[in-house]
């Protein structure tokens, strides 16, 4: 996608300084979305360790 979004710049007749640096720019903040995301989001892990916490508690009630 990068590579497109290079080219884009360039065929628009955007210098190639700036476009490499507003490909960065965009790549940066694509990241930083992700990486938000992946901060909320429940991995497969994280749910097998609270599945095994609650199979755990319903061991010590009975």
């Amino acid at each position: 996608m990068e590579l497109e979004i290079y080219e884009a710049f360039i065929s628009a007749g955007v210098k190639e300084d700036k476009a490499k640096a507003a490909v960065e720019s965009i790549d940066k903040e694509i990241d930083k979305r992700y990486q938000l995301h992946a901060d909320q989001l429940a991995t497969h892990g994280d749910i097998a360790e609270v599945e095994k916490q609650i199979a755990e508690a319903k061991t010590e009630i009975i």
